[in-house]
């Protein structure tokens, strides 16, 4: 896998066109948070494709490099256990994912805090970018951040969610090992990749909201 501003840029493009025929799937407003974290992440990866190519000492890259790490630390950890507690029907698992939900929006909270008070600075290091951050205990908010996202996933009752959710662990697992420097960078990369299982879990109550109709069509 190559990193790149193109990779990047057709990555955010993909993501997109899914965003919007994901988010036309929605049917009510509770799934809306969900179906739209392709299109996040579609943004974010046009962030960081800037990121690539901007001058370091230019304004886009220091827009850029806010515009990212506000996404990837504080959007992404609170909006995302929202999204799957909002579309979880069983109670004990919404109890769950509403424990998750809260340890997100609270990690989110933190790191915005320090994203308001001090310098953020983003370094394109080969394959991959670092973003430096300066926050206190930052590897123990990377733990509660990844188990926040992860618990998200593997909490929920849906399947697709589910399978985002472990394939989210794998990831972080991969890109810790192999990308240790810039993992940071490089697992949002495939979580942004990977949310187009949202778009499959769409999909997929989509059918079963047509065979439901079409049962009942029977029956009466």
């Amino acid at each position: 896998m190559c990193f790149s501003a193109s990779a990047s840029f057709v990555t955010s493009a993909t993501l997109g066109i899914v965003g919007v025929a994901t988010i036309t799937k929605s049917k009510t407003w509770a799934e809306l948070p969900l179906a739209s974290m392709p299109l996040i992440f579609s943004i974010q990866q046009f962030i960081e494709g800037l990121l690539w190519i901007a001058n370091p000492n230019s304004l886009v890259h220091t827009a850029a490099t806010y515009g990212y790490i506000s996404f990837a630390y504080v959007i992404w950890p609170a909006v995302w256990p929202w999204a799957a507690f909002l579309v979880e029907p069983k109670f004990l698992r919404k109890k769950l994912l509403f424990l998750a939900a809260t340890l997100g929006t609270i990690v989110g909270i933190y790191f915005l805090i320090f994203l308001l008070k001090g310098a953020a600075t983003a370094t394109v290091l080969g394959s991959g970018i670092l973003y430096d951050f300066k926050v206190p205990y930052l590897n123990t908010l990377h733990g509660l951040y990844a188990v926040a996202a992860i618990a998200a996933g593997i909490f929920s009752s849906k399947r697709f969610i589910l399978i985002f959710g472990l394939a989210l662990a794998t990831a972080l697992v991969a890109t810790i090992v192999v990308f240790n420097t810039t993992y940071v960078s490089v697992w949002c990369f495939f979580a942004a990749l990977l949310s187009l299982i949202i778009f499959m879990h769409f999909v997929s109550e989509s059918k079963k909201t047509r065979e439901g109709a079409h049962l009942d069509r029977i029956i009466n």
